[in-house]
């Protein structure tokens, strides 16, 4: 097999290890503290299934609109946050907590994050109401979402609509949430959106806009 050693050489620069290191370290800590602070969270397997879609959705992407819709303490937002720095695409993301207490060590987490691409923006309030007001039609390429269940079917009527052609739109404890999953899924079906349910352990809901 012939093996282009410039190739080679030019991806190993652009790897930075210790930067990725750093975001790992900061994974860790922050999931401990909020199993320490008994704040819920998502997991593992959580995280790496929206660091893989939103990985795959943005390589061809020059910028990305992202939303961390009941971001708790951080957790969550990092996970989505790590894809769209290692790629280095200009990015916005928009971490939404409307509990006050979560929002304060959210905001301090996030000015912890190592970034050199991204832009995080640590949100106080409401996330169907803050969304409804501050984004256009066609203008979110990512949202993951983990409000209160009962809400699920008022934010996705919200979102629907918000979504670029593409874009993914990610319930979590889609297994929980069943009844307004089911609902949620026919009307994406009917709308000629794509479908599925990823087999974590609470389920992660991830629906395509077409």
């Amino acid at each position: 097999m012939f093996i282009d050693l410039d190739i080679c050489e030019a991806a190993l620069r652009c790897i930075d290890y210790m930067f990725r290191n750093e975001l790992l370290n900061i994974l860790n800590s922050v999931e401990k503290q909020s199993d320490k602070m008994f704040i819920p969270r998502i997991g593992r397997d959580d995280g790496i299934a929206i660091y893989t879609s939103l990985y795959i959705y943005a390589s061809n992407r020059r910028n990305v609109i992202a939303i961390d819709a009941g971001a708790g303490i951080g957790y969550s937002t990092l996970w989505v946050s790590m894809p769209l720095e290692e790629l280095c695409i200009d990015s916005h993301i928009y971490a939404i907590e409307k509990d006050r207490y979560r929002y304060e060590i959210l905001k301090r987490n996030i000015a912890s994050f190592p970034r050199k691409c991204i832009d995080i923006v640590p949100i106080y309030g409401d996330a169907v109401e803050y969304i409804k007001n501050n984004f256009f039609s066609n203008s979110i390429d990512f949202i993951f979402i983990d409000i209160d269940k009962h809400l699920y079917g008022v934010i996705f009527d919200v979102v629907k609509n918000k979504m670029v052609r593409g874009g993914i739109t990610a319930f979590h404890n889609a297994y929980m949430a069943s009844d307004v999953v089911a609902k949620i899924v026919k009307e994406a079906i009917d709308l000629g959106w794509k479908v599925t349910v990823i087999p974590t352990e609470e389920g992660i809901l991830m629906l395509k806009a077409i």
